[in-house]
């Protein structure tokens, strides 16, 4: 296979930007069809039912935004597949109630380290994650390039973490008023939110390194 068709086939799997209509877009069609059996499994007996549904209708909200104006938004396949992970990641940590996934548990009792580190994990996995779709969305609409453009990124990323911290505080103490500190999962750390917030900053810069490597490696070629 020549290189020139290895390229082809790269960009029309996963970095295509010519916008395939979605009935025509097969690598698409599964990436929803094995993200919706991860969804399902995730559903099964969650070990707390009103919080697997706090930490998923933001999801489904933004599945469809992202259905109904798929044509418009123009984003790769490889974006959705970043979405589609970081949102798995997301209902696996709910469906166990963050704080008890095997994860967690292998860690306590191979290492005897108690905590939330699973949380950790996935705050680190937005940052990484949603970066490259929330780049191609503004490469789409702004006119930022380069440097204040990757400035921005980081700057949406951990603007909306900080903003999703205040909203959960406010919707555990409406749900939980009685004891709101279990259901966000402080676990008696004053610095949860903190460390939270960090690993999207590490994972969003990560990302930002990537992205820079990648499209100066490009630019060589």
């Amino acid at each position: 296979m020549s290189t020139q068709n290895s390229e082809q086939i790269e960009k029309y799997v996963l970095f295509n930007k010519n916008h395939l209509p979605f009935k025509k877009n097969r690598i698409l069609q599964i990436i929803i069809f094995l993200f919706l059996i991860g969804w399902i499994l995730t559903a099964i007996r969650p070990a707390n039912w009103t919080y697997y549904l706090l930490e998923n209708i933001p999801m489904g909200l933004i599945i469809i935004i992202l259905s109904i104006f798929y044509k418009r938004l123009k984003l790769s396949n490889f974006s959705y597949l970043l979405i589609a992970l970081f949102f798995l990641m997301n209902a696996f940590g709910a469906h166990y109630d963050y704080g008890k996934t095997p994860i967690d548990e292998w860690l306590k009792d191979s290492f005897e380290i108690k905590g939330k580190y699973y949380d950790l994990i996935v705050h680190f996995g937005y940052g990484l994650l949603m970066a490259y779709p929330i780049k191609q969305l503004l490469s789409q609409y702004t006119k930022l390039h380069t440097f204040w453009l990757y400035i921005f990124i980081f700057s949406l990323i951990v603007s909306l973490s900080g903003t999703f911290e205040i909203i959960e505080m406010w919707v555990h103490k409406i749900t939980h008023p009685n004891n709101p500190e279990k259901h966000l999962g402080l676990h008696r750390d004053p610095f949860n939110s903190q460390k939270d917030m960090s690993m999207v900053w590490l994972g969003t810069f990560l990302a930002i390194v990537i992205m820079i490597i990648v499209n100066s490696r490009k630019k060589r070629r």
